[in-house]
């Protein structure tokens, strides 16, 4: 068996619900595109059909080979870690929310199904949110189809409390009530199992999150996170130092560095100070940034065990780059601009979102 770790290319979907006429003649353009961009899923031939019904199965007009370059492309630009499977001609994918599902491609021709001949592709999930599940295998069919892009191109609804009824709570908590909140997730965190301690992380994630919370508490419990003797700082620091792990394991690493990205865009939105500014005095908390906090970011770009924290560890590592004189100084000591054009390589064949946030990275690098 030959399993291969990746992350995709670039992809037409469109609305699953919608009947649309086939232009054959985009078959063509897809297969030479497919040839001069070597696609990583490489089926020359999809499977017989089992002899047990499919999962909600959809017959595409084409070939594996075409249909399966299309699938890739989505899933890159997406930015959908998947492992592919040559003997199964499956698609293990994982998307940064850590839904897991399968594609699999069957050959329709040899058994004629509806008298039609071309290839069955099966989207099944695995693991995770049904919900998210839903968007997902909607553009991994209409990619399949080669239809446009709409899915990713949706804006998200952000419902507003109406003013009459936010007036009639005009409760902010305290700093002691926000020093009470934290230090209750703290003792959880210690005391819980891992699913645990995620929830605890994904916790202060949403208190630091200012699209999630009041941006002004959010920039309190910030800075009482790093200012205060609570333990959440050496929370962090220890998850990103230690060695990999199993799932669960990975997802509180992604946990941490989702917090830390939060924490570090609160610190640097004010582009007239530094982190360092914003911070009310420490300079054991600019040492932690330098000493513990950098090296883990470099060693999880470099090693890409998990393409979504790579990602996050790039946008943490831009921040820092941008807004700490001392992290900077630290950056561009070390060969971290050859780490970060080697992970370029890489992201481009397979993480659109990586691609993107280490290219910002080595600009934060190259213009300070």
């Amino acid at each position: 068996m030959k399993n291969r770790q990746i992350t995709m290319k670039k992809c037409n979907h469109a609305n699953d619900t919608k009947k649309r006429s086939y232009d054959a003649s985009s078959i063509d353009r897809d297969h030479d595109n497919c040839k001069k961009l070597k696609a990583r899923w490489a089926v020359p031939m999809a499977k017989s059909l089992p002899s047990y019904p499919l999962e909600r199965s959809v017959l595409i007009d084409g070939n594996a080979q075409i249909v399966a370059s299309r699938i890739d492309e989505c899933l890159r630009t997406r930015s959908v870690q998947a492992i592919f499977n040559d003997d199964k001609v499956r698609a293990e994918c994982t998307t940064d929310s850590f839904l897991k599902y399968y594609v699999t491609l069957y050959d329709s021709s040899r058994d004629r199904v509806d008298g039609k001949a071309g290839t069955i592709v099966e989207v099944q999930r695995r693991k995770g949110c049904p919900m998210e599940f839903v968007r997902e295998r909607c553009a991994i069919i209409n990619a399949a189809r080669g239809y446009k892009d709409i899915v990713s191109n949706q804006k998200q609804i952000h419902l507003s409390i109406p003013a009459s009824i936010n007036e009639l709570s005009s409760y902010r908590p305290s700093k002691e009530d926000l020093r009470d909140m934290l230090k209750g997730v703290v003792g959880q965190f210690h005391t819980g199992y891992e699913d645990g301690r995620i929830l605890c992380l994904d916790h202060l994630a949403c208190m630091t999150n200012s699209d999630n919370a009041n941006s002004q508490t959010s920039f309190q419990v910030v800075k009482m996170i790093l200012e205060c003797d609570i333990g959440i700082s050496e929370i962090i620091g220890t998850i990103l130092a230690s060695p990999y792990g199993d799932e669960l394991n990975v997802k509180m690493r992604h946990s941490c560095l989702v917090l830390l990205s939060n924490i570090l865009d609160l610190l640097s939105a004010d582009q007239t100070k530094t982190i360092p500014d914003n911070l009310i005095a420490e300079q054991g908390q600019e040492d932690w940034l330098v000493q513990s906090v950098l090296p883990c970011l470099i060693v999880e770009i470099k090693s890409c065990r998990c393409l979504h924290n790579a990602c996050l560890s790039s946008k943490c590592l831009r921040l820092l780059v941008t807004s700490c004189p001392a992290v900077r100084t630290k950056a561009t000591n070390c060969e971290l601009m050859n780490v970060l054009e080697n992970t370029v390589s890489l992201a481009e064949k397979n993480h659109a979102k990586l691609e993107k946030e280490t290219k910002f990275a080595i600009n934060a690098l190259v213009c300070h």
